[in-house]
């Protein structure tokens, strides 16, 4: 007779360890998604405060849209930190002194404590031609009655008087940033729906207005910033004009975005 088998053994260790590898993943797994939900509710939160600061700052009207994306990587982490990586805040209608468009605010470095400065904050106001009337008002001798966007340069229209008479000419002017101002640097001269250039107008029988109209303008725009913004360059495309602010180390606060600059005394 054949000894009877021995009944096998159950790998109940193997089987143990098995289970604990499994349910540690399941927690493990619970905890990511936790975090991962906590992450999103705490960038959500974040997010609906900042839009209610700009929209109190900057005036917003009621039922405009502000988008506001809060970048970099946990929001946990960095608020953990005591700092906000970037911020990205899209404001579709917003006044700034005189002028009206749609600006796109970055900011970089954000303390939670607002009486600390922020290391970077970055404005890019977009404006049309009926804005730019305010603007260029206040440019010496100039006195626009018309402004028009166009091929990258600003035509403004005004009028010169030659002998005794009053004529209406368009000045184009190509737009540019120096030294925190606008600076408008005369292209070319518009006449009876003639374009010159200096050379040509000095040439033709409108000589005598070339050095009056082909002359470089300064706008200071300060007033119309928030306190301790300069500009930084200037795009002119189609029918807009895009400028762009910074500041750095400032306190982004109520205060601030509600304040406005002053230019120097002419």
């Amino acid at each position: 007779m054949t000894p009877p088998r021995k009944p096998k053994t159950k790998p109940t260790r193997r089987r143990r360890s098995s289970l604990r590898f499994v349910l540690t993943a399941g927690i493990l797994s619970l905890l990511v998604v936790g975090v991962i939900v906590a992450d999103g509710a705490a960038r959500s939160a974040v997010s609906e405060q900042i839009s209610k600061q700009v929209r109190s700052s900057l005036a917003v009207p009621v039922g405009t849209p502000v988008d506001v994306s809060v970048g970099g990587t946990s929001v946990l982490l960095q608020l953990l930190s005591g700092s906000l990586d970037r911020v990205d805040v899209g404001i579709a209608r917003v006044s700034l002194g005189g002028l009206t468009g749609s600006a796109q605010l970055t900011a970089s470095g954000i303390p939670l404590d607002t009486s600390k400065p922020t290391a970077l904050a970055r404005f890019v106001f977009v404006t049309d031609q009926t804005a730019l009337k305010t603007l260029f008002s206040g440019v010496p001798d100039l006195s626009p009655k018309t402004i028009k966007i166009a091929d990258g340069k600003v035509t403004l229209g005004t009028e010169v008087t030659l002998a005794g008479f009053s004529l209406p000419v368009g000045i184009e002017f190509r737009v540019s940033a120096n030294r925190g101002q606008l600076q408008l640097t005369p292209a070319s001269i518009i006449i009876n729906k003639l374009s010159f250039t200096a050379e040509q107008l000095k040439a033709s029988a409108f000589g005598s207005l070339t050095d009056a109209l082909f002359v470089d303008h300064t706008v200071c725009i300060a007033q119309l910033l928030p306190e301790g913004f300069t500009l930084e360059s200037v795009y002119v495309s189609d029918k807009t004009i895009q400028l762009t602010v910074s500041a750095e180390d400032v306190v982004l606060d109520g205060k601030l975005l509600s304040s406005r600059g002053s230019c120097p005394a002419a």
